[in-house]
């Protein structure tokens, strides 16, 4: 079995949704002083790689403790969008082009926009983003979640964010954001198994997560 991290790291000064403050890490003990390392860190739970629970949205919706451990793994399919431009709408039709007309229900959906070589050490100005049309078509085919590597599905521009958000998170399908998608995820076949397992933030609309896709021979 193999893993292929699929998780963006979280460190000081890394910064996720642009109107949430950076991450601030503080050593409370260090080896040369105490004799072991501990440290505080101070984030919003939607920095790094996170899911979103309808909760996120909806105050009727469900919370991340709310969902059942099972949902957060199973078959993931990949849709190669690196073509995407800044900015651009990703509409139903570019969905299907991507996806080869796969059967997507009960799958895990991991929408793949950033050209080889380009980092996350701060979020893009101009993302490609899902539209509320493209979120509509892909709950219409039945899939458990949508994972993008951008740290907004719905880009950074009201109010398509949250209509994309809305058209996801209130028919019940979990969102998967901030993503790493290395190339050679490209070279494999799919849908392969994911695992993203969430922190066990009670009562709350999203966390961290560490998401991998496992390989088996």
């Amino acid at each position: 079995m193999k893993l292929i991290d699929l998780s963006e790291p979280v460190f000081h000064g890394c910064q996720g949704w642009p109107e949430d403050p950076p991450v601030r890490v503080r050593a409370l003990a260090t080896h040369q002083r105490d004799g072991w390392q501990v440290e505080e860190i101070t984030f919003s739970a939607h920095t790094g790689t996170h899911i979103d629970a309808p909760r996120h949205q909806w105050a009727r919706g469900k919370s991340i403790t709310q969902l059942p451990l099972e949902t957060f793994t199973g078959p993931a399919v990949i849709a190669d969008l690196r073509s995407a431009l800044s900015n651009q709408p990703l509409m139903s039709g570019h969905l299907r082009q991507a996806l080869l007309d796969a059967d997507l229900r009960d799958k895990i959906v991991l929408l793949a926009t950033r050209r080889a070589g380009r980092g996350r050490s701060s979020p893009s100005k101009a993302p490609p983003f899902l539209t509320p049309e493209g979120a509509r078509w892909l709950a219409k085919q039945g899939v458990r979640a949508v994972g993008i590597d951008q740290c907004s599905i719905g880009g950074l521009c009201e109010p398509f964010n949250s209509r994309t958000h809305e058209a996801l998170l209130r028919r019940g399908v979990w969102i998967l954001e901030g993503l790493r998608i290395p190339a050679q995820v490209f070279r494999i076949c799919t849908p392969a198994v994911l695992w993203a397992l969430p922190l066990a933030l009670k009562a709350m609309g999203g966390a961290p997560c560490r998401a991998v896709l496992v390989i088996t021979p």
